[in-house]
């Protein structure tokens, strides 16, 4: 019998930091969807009022809007670092050859 990846090797084991991570990871999803994922999550993120009726909850759910700043502003912050190029001053004996060949095919660090 074929042991799965799993069972062979610790990288299908996901570590605590991860786990911790991963809860945050549906708000995350659901700012980048949008209107749409917000509807569709509903409760989660626009919960019913108490004394509001289920007819009035999805009225106010449909004309409910999610302003998607969250996703442009890491739409125009994920290139930012890469405006400028690249300045190399100093590199340590060890990891001068990186300046030249950055990813091992030869592509300088520009």
């Amino acid at each position: 019998m074929v042991e799965s990846v799993e069972e062979k090797s610790p990288v299908g084991i996901p570590s605590i930091s991860y786990e911790s991570m991963a809860e945050l990871w549906t708000l995350i999803h659901d700012l980048l969807g949008g209107t749409a994922a917000m509807r569709e999550a509903a409760q989660t993120w626009l919960p019913q009022e108490p004394a509001e009726g289920s007819t009035a909850y999805k009225a106010r759910l449909n004309r409910s809007i999610l302003y998607n700043g969250y996703k442009d502003t890491l739409n125009k912050l994920k290139n930012r670092p890469f405006t400028r190029p690249v300045v190399a001053i100093d590199f340590p004996p060890d990891i001068a050859y990186l300046e030249h060949d950055v990813d091992g095919n030869n592509k300088p660090l520009e």
